[in-house]
């Protein structure tokens, strides 16, 4: 697989439950990153590559 930090959305949080995402028009992969910080400067990255396909 190959992926390029180039290629990633930023997609925020609606009330704090779900993503509004967009997706590429080519059928294919979609991989998923999430980084998050709190106040006491705590923070997460995870990544999931290949989460789910777009078929045509």
């Amino acid at each position: 697989m190959k992926w390029s930090v180039r290629t990633w959305q930023p997609a925020r949080a609606v009330g704090g439950t779900h993503l509004p995402l967009k997706h590429p028009v080519k059928a294919g992969s979609v991989s998923l990153r999430a980084e998050l910080k709190d106040r006491n400067g705590n923070t997460l990255v995870q990544t999931i590559e290949r989460a789910y396909l777009i078929v045509p």
